[in-house]
């Protein structure tokens, strides 16, 4: 049932994640979506309140029309989930969703953007204290697999130095940290035009 619960979590985040919202940067530029988890907001933003959006600019500055977070069937799809699914409950010794059940939803976004170009962020292995060490593993054998099924898409590995985490036991990141992911996003977004 914890696993069940954890896909329909994931559903919901994947379900909440395609509003439309305000694209930014020029109409006409290639559009890219970044989607993901707290890493990605925290990235985006100075704080979890900010109104900063770093990647945004970024990404614009790169030459494209950016929305982070949203689905709204972009040239470039970046998607950093899996640290919240592959989360080990401390109570079930399981993670919230299994990396087969996400590849199913995963595979079905990735078949209604035929022409994007996709990047799948993994998640970092090195983590403990949320199990990620030993769930990490096979989820990100399963983002690299996915992104096989796909035309134009890519797996991109995530793994922050242990001092820009919370000792390695926790995936939040300090402000050096979100800056690399930041820059990891931003890449993987940048990869697509070469």
């Amino acid at each position: 049932m914890v696993r069940l619960g954890g896909l329909a979590l994931l559903i919901v985040v994947l379900l909440s994640s395609c509003r439309i919202g305000q694209w930014n940067g020029d109409p006409e530029a290639p559009s890219v979506v970044v989607m993901g988890d707290s890493l990605v907001y925290m990235s985006d933003a100075s704080g979890l309140g900010g109104i900063e959006t770093y990647v945004t600019d970024e990404l614009v500055t790169g030459g494209y029309r950016a929305y982070v977070t949203g689905w709204i069937t972009p040239d470039v799809l970046v998607i950093a989930l899996g640290t919240n699914d592959m989360r080990v409950n401390p109570q079930t010794g399981l993670p919230s969703t299994t990396p087969e059940a996400a590849a199913i939803v995963l595979g079905s976004w990735l078949a209604e953007v035929p022409d994007a170009c996709v990047r799948l962020v993994g998640v970092a292995e090195s983590v403990t204290g949320w199990g990620l060490d030993v769930t990490g593993p096979g989820w990100n054998a399963m983002l690299a697999a996915t992104a096989a099924t796909h035309a134009d898409a890519a797996y991109v590995a995530w793994e922050p130095l242990t001092a820009w985490t919370e000792g390695g036991a926790n995936p939040h990141l300090s402000p050096e940290g979100r800056e690399a992911y930041r820059a990891l996003l931003v890449s993987a977004a940048m990869s697509c035009q070469e």
